[in-house]
C-alpha cells in the first residue's frame, strides 16, 4: 500500500510538470490527464516511461524518430526537454558517425534532414533542429 502510494505522488509530479510546461498531450481517455496518455506504444519503448531526472528536474521522454522512406526508425530512450533535435541527429548521422545499413549512399546527414512532427489533427509541421524537445511539445 506504501508502495502504491508513493507510485501515484511520483506519478502526480510527472503529471503537475507537464501542466506547468504547457505540453500537448493527447489524452486517449478524454479527462485528466494520466500517465496511461503517455505511455508509449513502439515495443522498445514500453519500458521506458516519461519521467522526472532526479536531479534536475528535467522531464525525460522517450522519442522515436522515423524514416519512412526507408522504413526505419531510431529510438532514443532518454531525450531531455531542454535537448535539440538538432543535438541528437548530429549523434546520429553527424561527421565520423558510422553510417546506418538503410543509408550507405550517405544522403542523411545534419544539413540535409527536414524534421517533421505529428499535431493533434494528424498533420506533419515542419519544425527546426534548433528547436528543444520542450518547445516542439508546446
Amino acid at each position: 500500500e506504501l508502495e502504491l502510494k508513493k507510485k501515484k505522488e511520483e506519478e502526480g509530479v510527472i503529471i503537475d510538470a507537464i501542466k506547468q510546461r504547457n505540453i500537448n498531450i493527447e489524452r486517449k481517455k478524454g479527462g485528466e490527464l494520466s500517465l496511461a496518455d503517455l505511455e508509449p506504444c513502439h515495443p522498445a519503448a514500453l519500458h521506458k516511461p516519461v519521467h522526472l531526472d532526479s536531479q534536475s528536474g528535467e522531464l525525460v521522454f522517450p522519442v522515436l524518430f522515423l524514416y519512412p522512406e526507408f522504413v526505419e526508425t531510431d529510438f532514443i530512450e532518454e531525450f531531455r526537454e531542454t535537448e535539440t533535435l538538432a543535438a541528437h541527429i548530429e549523434v546520429m548521422f553527424g561527421e565520423g558517425c558510422e553510417r546506418p545499413p538503410w543509408d550507405q549512399e550517405a544522403r542523411y546527414t545534419p544539413a540535409s534532414i527536414c524534421v517533421y512532427l505529428e499535431t493533434a489533427d494528424q498533420k506533419l509541421a515542419q519544425i527546426p533542429q534548433a528547436t528543444t524537445l520542450l518547445s516542439a511539445l508546446q
